[in-house]
């Protein structure tokens, strides 16, 4: 039989640990930085205890807020809650960017890194997308 509280606590502890994941574009090439490194988020896991706070924060601010929040704001806030740091980007000027909320918030934006960001979250949470993988290896899924 399952041990509901020892999977827990197992994928809590493994979901306190930031992982970086690596960054594609569109057409599932890497972001490269300016020196030709990948580009990477690092983001904590859902059940991450730090993950679960940050969203409550901004869930709260959310609330406060008094009015309906559009979910794309909504994702991009969530999926910042996750982000440590990351590697490789930069400024306009090729000066590297500070990993700061507003600026992951920025990038975000964009949704296919936004899509990336998500999955790192989630890690192996997303069931059927693992399951597709698992059963075609010609899955049009994003590499994340």
């Amino acid at each position: 039989m399952a041990d509901i509280g020892k999977i827990k606590k197992q994928i809590a502890e493994t979901d306190d640990l930031a992982v970086a994941i690596p960054i594609y574009d569109r057409q599932g090439e890497p972001h490269l930085a300016a020196g030709g490194s990948q580009a990477t988020i690092s983001v904590l896991g859902s059940e991450s205890a730090e993950y679960k706070r940050r969203k409550a924060k901004a869930d709260r601010a959310m609330a406060r807020g008094g009015r309906n929040v559009p979910l794309d704001e909504q994702r991009r806030m969530w999926a910042a809650c996750g982000v440590e740091a990351w590697h490789g980007w930069e400024d306009d000027s090729g000066r590297p960017l500070e990993c700061t909320n507003e600026n992951v918030k920025a990038l975000l934006t964009l949704d296919y890194i936004l899509h990336q960001v998500e999955a790192g979250i989630r890690r192996d949470g997303d069931f059927f997308a693992s399951a597709s993988r698992d059963s075609s290896p010609t899955s049009a899924m994003s590499p994340v």
